[in-house]
């Protein structure tokens, strides 16, 4: 009787630890870019701890040829910012603040509601709010990353004008996009 409990007790510790280490695979921190192998499955959800103050930029890239969608939820279950391979841009979340300390959760499925196919690459970068409000900003646009986010502060009835130089030989075409928040 007394092996049949430890039997049973050591099988429930190393199912347990296997629940653990699984649900551990599907967390990531500032400055990771890891694959996640989501071949057949509707949807990835993948966690990381985010403090109040924090900007995050999320990058998803699959290397299947899938119209992917993806969502940033805070740790009370709201999304505050989602990705949508119908609009335009990199499949990036740029520069999302982060209102609250918790686990955060990156939910990426495939637009048209099919399976996800092969393998999904999460890179999650701690970043800052650029604030045209604090003055000039200066960022530097690469090929592999070509759009950018800055905030400020509007008031009714001011008129704002937004300059942008660009340094060095570039061939490339500019555009803005203002947002109304």
């Amino acid at each position: 009787m007394k092996l049949t409990v430890r039997i049973l007790f050591i099988l429930l510790l190393v199912l347990g630890l296997a629940t653990t280490a699984f649900a551990q695979d599907n967390t990531i921190e500032y400055g990771d870019e890891i694959e996640f192998d989501a071949d057949g499955e509707d949807e990835l959800e993948v966690t990381f701890e985010g403090e109040e103050g924090d900007a995050v930029t999320i990058i998803v890239r699959s290397d299947a040829d899938q119209d992917l969608m993806f969502s940033l939820i805070d740790p009370d279950d709201d999304e505050i910012a989602i990705f949508d391979s119908f609009t335009f841009g990199d499949p990036a979340l740029i520069r999302i603040p982060l209102e609250e300390d918790g686990t955060y959760t990156i939910h990426v499925e495939e637009r048209n509601g099919e399976e996800l196919e092969d393998e999904v690459e999460i890179e999650l970068i701690e970043t800052e709010v650029l604030d045209l409000g604090d003055g000039a900003q200066t960022v530097e646009v690469t090929e592999s990353f070509t759009l950018e986010y800055m905030v400020f502060e509007a008031e009714e009835d001011v008129v704002y004008f937004v300059y942008v130089t660009l340094d060095g030989d570039t061939d490339s075409t500019v555009d803005i996009n203002l947002f109304q928040e």
